[in-house]
């Protein structure tokens, strides 16, 4: 835990001041004074917006651009401030291996990171404030986070011709209009929307998504790793996996039966897969490398459903005219509370829709 902030708390106190202008007169005068504090307050509160997961973080962390390492005592009249900046603000990072943490926001519930005083930025001094928050979603009832080795995956640069294809190396078959992925369905060749790459470690077997291809000429092999099977298409257009099978195979990709080029295609739909004779659906082969890399488990020493780090460069705030309004300056006195929402679907799906133009109307009012 980093702690970068005025040394002021219950115990010791903090100045109060006042600047006022004020006339006087002959006789008895009396002036109402109210002292305002002489730094500011800024909070990050974590709310676990999921349902059925337990939230952990791994970091927690306002940037140290916006944090000054001195104050004056009276305001001034320009808001300046005559100290650099002091460091990063209060925050939570857990870097290293064993590590751990007992702070699991259940969903609903909400858990407050940093409650830290600061001195006024003055103007402009808050335009690149920001934050980044990284961790992970577990199953409900985990009571503790740890640091450990956690498998991933890395994608390389999507191959589109033949003649790079390695025979060695293992691919994902991506469409090449949207995220959608081929895979072995017990023994069925399927397709799949798949959001973020790594998700294939958590949500789906891995090695269903993953394919060897040997090429020789314009004849490929397209086997699955998990089940040993090949793309096959038959003379009649069917299309399936068996333990032997040839499709021809272009640059772009698109791959067909040899007679008559009835080719593999995705409709476009609902993803799902059919065979045409006019019709041929273009994929990429994106290579992959599993890997391992130190992340957050759970107490029972699981990887997260889902993990994730992000990184917010500025923020906004309601305006009193209820638009986002840019934060360029903290003062003295404010309080600043900055609310995350982690909100999570593991579900994904295509929404198709189209516009049409207004229809013109005479002089009517109408609530459309």
């Amino acid at each position: 835990v980093v702690n970068n902030e005025p040394p002021y708390n219950e115990t010791s106190g903090m100045p109060l001041s006042l600047v006022k202008s004020i006339s006087v007169g002959a006789g008895t005068n009396r002036i109402y004074a109210e002292l305002v504090r002489t730094c500011a307050r800024i909070r990050l509160t974590v709310r676990n917006n999921t349902v059925g997961n337990s939230l952990i973080l791994k970091k927690v962390a306002l940037s140290a651009d916006g944090n000054p390492s001195t104050g004056y005592l009276f305001p001034r009249a320009d808001f300046s401030r005559p100290g650099a900046t002091m460091g990063p603000f209060k925050s939570l990072e857990l870097t290293t291996q064993g590590e751990t943490t007992d702070i699991v926001i259940k969903h609903g519930e909400t858990h407050t990171y940093i409650d830290q005083y600061m001195y006024e930025t003055g103007p402009n001094g808050s335009v690149s404030l920001g934050f980044n928050i990284a961790g992970g979603l577990f199953a409900d009832g985990v009571t503790s986070g740890v640091m450990g080795q956690v498998n991933g995956i890395s994608t390389g640069s999507e191959v589109t011709t033949t003649m790079s294809i390695n025979s060695s190396a293992q691919y994902l078959i991506k469409s090449a209009t949207s995220d959608i992925y081929l895979y072995d369905n017990d023994g069925t060749l399927s397709a799949s929307p798949v959001i973020n790459v790594n998700d294939l470690l958590n949500q789906y077997n891995l090695k269903d998504y993953l394919w060897t291809v040997s090429v020789s000429g314009t004849m490929a092999i397209i086997k699955n790793v998990a089940r040993n099977e090949c793309i096959t298409i038959d003379n009649k257009g069917a299309v399936s996996l068996t333990e032997a099978g040839t499709v021809t195979i272009t640059d772009g990709f698109s791959f067909y039966r040899i007679q008559g080029k009835t080719y593999y295609y995705l409709k476009a739909s609902d993803g799902s897969s059919v065979s045409s004779s006019n019709t041929q659906s273009k994929f990429y082969l994106v290579p992959v490398t599993q890997s391992s890399e130190l992340n957050l488990k759970d107490n029972n020493g699981n990887a997260a459903e889902k993990y994730f780090d992000q990184t917010i460069s500025s923020l906004n705030y309601i305006g009193k005219y209820g638009t986002p309004v840019p934060l360029e300056h903290i003062y003295r006195n404010q309080d600043v509370q900055i609310v995350v929402n982690v909100h999570y679907n593991p579900s994904s799906g295509v929404l198709y829709f189209e516009t049409t133009d207004w229809e013109k109307d005479d002089n009517k009012t109408t609530f459309d």
